[in-house]
């Protein structure tokens, strides 16, 4: 059976806007808040936004600052590391960059 996203992008984000009443729904919030920004980084069921995806990322410490946050970290770290490479040229004009120079000599 295929994920539905549309479905998926409905609960998290009711979920995610849930105002946190106790202790118990941190995580909750907390993990819908994680999947969003997941759905929002690499464009699953959404457009790909990054901005978004840190912002969810966020949420989520605040939420939960004293749950796991290690898959959050890792995300955000990811996140970061996808915005760089987002922002590289094409291979074939990075290639065309350093190899096309006719002053570099090869020894």
């Amino acid at each position: 059976q295929q994920p539905s996203y549309e479905v998926a992008l409905q609960h998290y984000r009711r979920a995610a806007e849930a105002k946190v009443t106790g202790e118990w729904m941190q995580a909750f919030v907390a993990r819908a808040s994680f999947n969003l920004g997941y759905m929002h980084q690499f464009g699953l069921g959404v457009t790909q936004d990054l901005h978004l995806a840190r912002r969810y990322y966020a949420h989520c410490l605040d939420v939960d600052p004293s749950g796991d946050n290690a898959p959050v970290r890792l995300g955000l770290a990811g996140l970061r590391i996808h915005h760089v490479l987002l922002r590289l040229p094409p291979v074939g004009v990075a290639m065309e960059a350093l190899l096309g120079d006719g002053r570099v000599v090869a020894a």
